[in-house]
């Protein structure tokens, strides 16, 4: 049980490490891209048909493929104020219940992208801008950057069942 529990933790680590470079990779493509465009159209050479767009959709790949690493980090926005005030076994019932609920959504998403994600395949959905880009890589972004979060939910509740506690003072014992 022990090295299951170790296994999923390293492999969750993997998978958001690998997930936040992605991401940053992103956000260099867009910086870089926008960048060049801006300049391309200040010297009047007409801008890079299409990067609008294209740039559109490397934005969906820098969100959602960051998801995990931020739930591992608890980058999150959350708020604490009545939580705080709880007693301490309260408050780890309550987090712990706020992790089963946020599960439970996850997962409820990941089907529902995982179903447009399907359809927009088959259909080969397009995005019409001044270049027609395919949507369907986008929405496979948002599957797994999904995917990569629902792992890292799982460790993050698996953690708190082993150990009878959630979002303690120490959080970095939970891998969070």
């Amino acid at each position: 049980m022990r090295l299951g529990l170790r296994t999923l933790d390293t492999a969750s680590g993997w998978l958001c490490s690998a997930g936040a470079l992605l991401s940053t990779l992103g956000v260099l493509w867009l910086i870089g891209s926008t960048a060049a465009h801006v300049l391309m159209r200040t010297l009047k050479l007409g801008g890079i048909a299409g990067i609008v767009e294209l740039n559109a959709l490397v934005m969906v790949v820098v969100v959602f493929f960051g998801l995990g690493e931020a739930q591992r980090r608890g980058a999150h926005v959350s708020v604490t104020l009545g939580v705080d005030r709880l007693p301490a076994t309260i408050a780890r019932y309550c987090m712990f219940l706020a992790v089963g609920v946020s599960l439970a959504v996850t997962m409820w998403w990941f089907t529902a992208t995982l179903s447009s994600f399907s359809t927009s395949f088959s259909s080969k959905e397009r995005l019409t801008g001044v270049t027609d880009i395919l949507v369907w890589p986008a929405r496979l972004a948002i599957v797994v950057g999904l995917g990569i979060l629902l792992v890292e939910t799982i460790n993050v509740l698996t953690q708190a069942m082993r150990q009878r506690r959630l979002l303690a003072d120490d959080t970095e014992s939970l891998g969070t």
